[in-house]
């Protein structure tokens, strides 16, 4: 398993997926045969910008997360998570999920 890790980046939104592709792109052109990452491991804060500019797709709902560039797909690891999947939020008592609900502006 190769993991490429962009929690020291300091890039955002098309910037830092700019240096992602750059990063997985110089695995895939070397002479040395160097595996192309299958995971990616990034801060929550770099998680929300890419989710943001719709780089990766919403899987919040499960503990799933896809980042794809042109030359892969890998599974997003976040550092430091703090946002709760729906399965850890629904095992939460009722106050608690209420007050989950509200913060991710899900309630009706």
């Amino acid at each position: 398993m190769s993991t490429l890790d962009i929690t020291k980046f300091k890039q955002r939104g098309k910037a830092l997926m700019e240096v992602i592709n750059k990063e997985v792109k110089a695995t895939t052109s070397r002479y040395i045969y160097t595996p192309v990452p299958d995971s990616i491991r990034m801060t929550q804060a770099q998680y929300d910008d890419l989710m943001k500019i719709a780089s990766m797709p919403n899987m919040f709902h499960s503990e799933d997360r896809l980042y794809r560039t042109p030359y892969n797909v890998m599974e997003v690891r976040v550092s430091g998570r703090k946002k709760l999947t729906f399965t850890e939020a629904h095992s939460l008592d009722d106050k608690s999920f209420d007050e989950w609900e509200k913060s991710e502006g899900i309630s009706g």
